[in-house]
């Protein structure tokens, strides 16, 4: 995961930068062997110069066309404003603060008991209740205004102002949607023991696609689809608001264009999930892994749909268009108070080459799918099916 920090360039707020910092990465050093788990790739760091005499220091968690942003209000106080009425202040904020990001941004396997661990056994959060310390060191070696009189001097001399108003390349195409072979999933039957106390930060990666702050800001509630007999269908997706369902696929746009050239999108549909009702399936929306990569691990986001129609009329017209013209366009949806039918934003549709169409209890342990099947699905298994792969994804579970 990246972290982005942004800053005005003076005091407090370099120093306080630098104290985040550090505070993540003590908070982080061991959380490969420690089973903490990013879930989304970019947090953005925003600190701010707001000056509220009775509130020094405070932040709060957006979720905006950027990501996931945390906004920081901080009062421009000196050193000498510091006593120890308002230094516990920052203390005690640091530590709400670091809370907030670990709860938002990680998974946490056994939570409490790797807290306490971090916390109380690790003193992760000491170098958080440095910063006042910090500070006043800098003052007292460097000087008060060392900040602005190193900027001075690096400053002097002619400014070439940037005149062009885009980026230079921005008819080019990204280095992140150029086709690259994909890597195929190992052996999970045999799967080799990590020994994370010998790999780095470097050698995991989280996935870039699927933007879990964005999705969880709104709901995913539905699949539909439109077709005509001269091109190819529309799968589209409907979404509970329609401004967060448009910035999730402005992300996937930014990543994908309208084409998705390097089958980076995975959209793959589980059918037969209940033996009872037929024409239930289900959607799961992930991301094909390239070898441009050179990360040992990765971090698979996914989103999941279950889909319980009455029939399966319009998934069979849709199957049917797919498999006449090799593609489909992914488009957002949402419904107008008072529409029998969602509207679909053709502007923002993604085409997409392949989708992967399963049946569940085909679905192995070694598939990406496994993590649509759930123990209590009653899977349909045709007659003389013995052992069906599915079963195995139930026994790790």
């Amino acid at each position: 995961m990246k972290i982005r920090l942004s800053f005005p360039n003076k005091t407090p707020f370099i120093e306080l930068t630098e104290a985040i910092s550090t505070s993540l990465e003590s908070f982080l050093a061991t959380a490969l062997i420690d089973n903490i788990i990013a879930k989304i790739p970019i947090v953005n760091i925003d600190i701010v110069s707001f000056e509220d005499s009775e509130n020094l220091i405070s932040h709060e968690c957006i979720v905006n066309d950027r990501g996931t942003v945390f906004e920081i209000l901080c009062h421009p106080f000196l050193w000498e404003d510091l006593n120890q009425n308002n230094k516990p202040i920052i203390g005690e904020w640091f530590i709400s603060f670091i809370a907030d990001v670990i709860d938002k941004c990680f998974i946490i396997k056994d939570s409490k008991r790797t807290l306490e661990k971090l916390i109380t056994e690790d003193k992760v959060l000491t170098r958080s209740m440095m910063f006042e310390t910090c500070l006043g060191a800098i003052y007292n070696i460097l000087g008060k205004n060392s900040n602005n009189d190193l900027l001075k001097k690096l400053t002097q001399g002619n400014r070439f102002p940037l005149l062009r108003k885009t980026p230079w390349d921005l008819s080019f195409p990204k280095q992140d949607i150029i086709a690259t072979e994909p890597i195929e999933l190992g052996d999970h039957e045999n799967m080799p023991v990590f020994d994370m106390e010998k790999h780095t930060h470097k050698d995991i990666a989280i996935t870039k696609l699927i933007r879990s702050d964005l999705w969880d800001s709104t709901r995913w509630e539905g699949v539909g689809y439109m077709g005509s007999p001269d091109e190819p269908p529309y799968m589209f997706l409907l979404f509970k608001d329609k401004k967060k369902g448009l910035s999730i696929f402005e992300h996937l746009l930014k990543q994908l264009t309208h084409v998705d050239v390097a089958k980076r999108f995975r959209v793959s549909v589980i059918r037969g999930i209940d033996r009872e009702n037929p024409a239930h399936y289900r959607v799961v929306l992930s991301e094909n892994i390239k070898k441009e990569s050179n990360a040992k691990l990765f971090t698979m986001i996914a989103r999941i749909q279950t889909m319980e129609p009455n029939n399966d009329l319009s998934w069979m017209q849709f199957e049917e268009s797919y498999s006449k013209f090799k593609s489909f366009r992914l488009a957002p949806a949402y419904m107008l108070k008072g529409s029998q039918y969602p509207e679909v934003e053709f502007d923002s549709a993604i085409s997409i080459k392949e989708i992967h169409i399963k049946q569940a209890w085909e679905v192995g342990i070694n598939d990406i799918e496994k993590i649509a099947i759930y123990p209590e699905d009653n899977i349909l298994v045709p007659e003389g099916i013995v052992n069906p792969p599915f079963q195995k994804i139930l026994e790790s579970k």
